[in-house]
């Protein structure tokens, strides 16, 4: 993959949880990185023994290899949100990170 093909500017956001005066926890989410990204949509699902049963992550986001990835969503500068299923380094050799993720809607 040829850097020209990373066109979208994405936040890796981690999402915390904490306590509110109310009636319980309040999440929040902190800006861990910004990177440029792949986005191709990949509808999927879940299969155990040929029966279906769940989503799978609809979108497969590509992003430079990076330590550390403790992060559990993606937005983009536009607004759309993503919660990370699965971030895989497929070749092993620490060029890129292949993000199994699914669109939040609003």
């Amino acid at each position: 993959m040829g850097a020209g093909e990373l066109r979208h500017r994405l936040v890796l956001e981690q999402r915390a949880q904490e306590a509110d005066a109310g009636t319980g926890l309040a999440e929040t989410y902190t800006a861990v990185a910004e990177v440029w990204a792949k986005i191709e949509a990949s509808k999927g699902a879940l299969y155990i023994e040929r029966v279906q049963v769940g989503e799978g992550p609809t979108h497969r986001i590509t992003i430079r290899w990076r330590p550390g990835t403790g992060f559990t969503h993606c937005r983009d500068l536009a607004g759309r949100r993503w919660r990370v299923r699965d971030v895989r380094d497929m070749d092993g050799d620490r060029r890129w990170l292949v993000i199994g993720a699914e669109e939040l809607t609003a």
